[in-house]
């Protein structure tokens, strides 16, 4: 017993380490199907169902090779031909799997559907999409095993991670500097058009508004269809005139020449609507918003982006004639650009705005067939609102 005892030795085996419980892997990155953001052009609209492999197999743009593979199989045991389905539907996918699978093709394809040249931010970050997403999947099917795999998964894992930081950093960059190239683009219009003013307004001291001259497309039955007005309210009642009406002068006091009057200065009423430019209602002119020490880039006034005019609809009654000819023009008074102002201080005070300029509407009758004039030296078209 004791020699047996003597030559038996017990040898005390190592505890194993209890299990590090890992903190809990971040969800893979996804993209849409628009891209890696909302800001990425989308998918074009002539990739139908037939043609994009992604939806003939039912996959998001950010799938593995695992999970084509797994659509693949659970698609084409009921698309098969011997299990009732199609040979035409069975090869639809046969194409698909045999393209997504193909790193490659794959890649030409992503480019293409997202309209991204190779190499952009959207495709980098499809890329490490997929990547975290096959990563997530090997860890999900056990496939994990052992320290060293553990070891190279999470090292994968904080190399897709960082790499999307990155690209989301280098996205942000880029949109930084495109906001700051617009507002760089924006200050120099405005400059450009406030010099354009300045020298307007240095040569009128008046700061008169200038005249407007649009076109009214009419035919002849709009104008025989008109109820008649009295000349002399029509010219009273909006301050229209016709060149037209200097044909009457020299004829004299007989009764034609009365006639003839009578029938050049007979009109017909047309409300009108015509664009025009104004002071800017919210900086006066000035261009700028307040804020005397903010950097010029920021300050551009948001309503006229700086220029210190915007865009007006006026509205107008003009009186036409209804033999007018074509090409007559109608001056009304008082309904063309606005009045300018003048800066009187570094810190925007300005001058009430001058005197409105005239709308000159030039008649253009529509021939037979004729939908549109063109040609004609307007800035513009006046809109006909009522008769």
């Amino acid at each position: 017993m004791r020699a047996a005892s003597s030559s038996t030795r017990v040898v005390a085996l190592p505890t194993p380490a209890p299990r590090r419980s890992r903190p809990p892997r971040p969800r893979p990155h996804r993209v849409s199907r628009r891209g890696a953001s909302s800001s990425d052009p989308p998918i074009r609209a002539d990739a139908d169902a037939s043609s994009n492999p992604y939806d003939v197999l039912g996959l998001d743009v950010t799938a593995s090779t695992r999970a084509v593979r797994a659509a693949f199989r659970a698609r084409a045991k009921d698309a098969h031909p011997d299990r009732g389905g199609s040979a035409e539907a069975f090869d639809a996918l046969a194409r698909a799997h045999e393209l997504l699978v193909d790193d490659r093709r794959r890649a030409e394809l992503d480019a293409e559907l997202l309209d991204q040249p190779a190499g952009s931010f959207a495709l980098e970050e499809l890329r490490w999409s997929r990547e975290l997403a096959r990563l997530e999947e090997e860890e999900d099917a056990g496939e994990v095993r052992g320290a060293d795999a553990v070891l190279a998964s999470a090292r994968a894992y904080a190399a897709a991670e960082r790499a999307l930081e990155t690209i989301a950093a280098k996205k942000k960059k880029a949109a930084d500097a495109a906001a700051r190239d617009a507002k760089q683009a924006k200050l120099d219009a405005a400059n450009a058009r406030r010099l354009e003013i300045h020298a307007r307004v240095a040569a009128d001291a008046t700061l008169r508004g200038d005249d407007v001259r649009v076109v009214l497309e009419v035919t002849r039955d709009m104008l025989e269809s008109m109820e008649d007005e009295d000349s002399a309210e029509g010219v009273e009642g909006d301050s229209a005139t016709s060149d037209a009406a200097s044909g009457t002068r020299g004829l004299g006091s007989s009764s034609s020449a009365r006639e003839a009057s009578a029938s050049i200065n007979r009109r017909r009423a047309l409300a009108i609507e015509a664009e025009a430019e104004a002071t800017c209602p919210k900086c006066g002119g000035w261009g700028e918003k307040e804020g005397h020490w903010t950097l010029a880039i920021d300050k551009l006034c948001p309503r006229c982006d700086g220029a210190g005019r915007v865009a007006v609809t006026r509205r107008a009654e003009v009186y036409v004639r209804p033999n007018a000819a074509d090409g007559e023009v109608v001056t009304v008074a008082g309904r063309g650009g606005g009045g300018f102002a003048k800066q009187v201080n570094a810190l925007g005070g300005m001058t009430e705005p001058g005197p409105c300029g005239d709308l000159l509407v030039e008649i253009a009758i529509l021939r037979e067939g004729e939908t549109t004039r063109k040609g004609t030296s307007a800035s513009g078209k006046a809109r006909v609102i009522s008769q």
